[in-house]
């Protein structure tokens, strides 16, 4: 860019594709919740269906081996089925809960290994604390509040696009 017109021009023309693209994304999202709505009932449905029979056929299935093969998997005019072995899910047992077991670990020294320590800086309290003490630094621990700039081209509101 070599002068102040080319610079005016190139702004310009970010002030109308950002007006553009402004249109063309509001136009898409409601054309999306169009669509989406047309079709959401359906697919609740397929989804429910879905989940309700295949609970049921597991639970038969478990009952009765004979729907299977030889190798533990079964067809049908549509499908195929058979049971995955899924790798093992730990959960809390019966009368138990997570936070039950949270606290039977940290009771216990001997289980504190089992407990995830995640040190995790505060960036939040750290600037909040600095605001209130009217601080921009705080050098035992490297850091500082500092305002960062960042060049952006906004579009005028259309009752001013004639003034310049």
């Amino acid at each position: 860019m070599k002068s102040k017109t080319e610079f005016n021009t190139a702004v310009d023309e970010v002030a109308q594709a950002k007006l553009e693209l402004d249109l063309l994304e509001a136009k898409l999202k409601k054309e999306l919740a169009l669509v989406q709505g047309k079709y959401a009932q359906r697919i609740q449905l397929c989804k429910d269906l879905i989940k309700k029979e295949t609970a049921k056929c597991a639970r038969f299935a478990g009952r009765t081996p004979s729907v299977f093969s030889e190798k533990n998997t079964g067809e049908s005019a549509h499908a195929i089925f058979k049971f995955l072995t899924i790798p093992k899910v730990l959960k809390p047992q019966k009368g138990f809960t997570w936070p039950k077991v949270l606290e039977l670990i940290q009771g216990n020294k001997k289980m504190s290994c089992f407990l995830r320590l995640n040190p995790e800086v505060d960036r939040e309290r750290i600037k909040n604390e600095m605001k209130k003490t009217h601080r921009t630094q705080m050098d035992d621990i490297g850091v500082q509040l500092v305002d960062e700039h960042k060049f952006v081209i906004e579009p005028k509101p259309k009752t001013q696009k004639g003034s310049s």
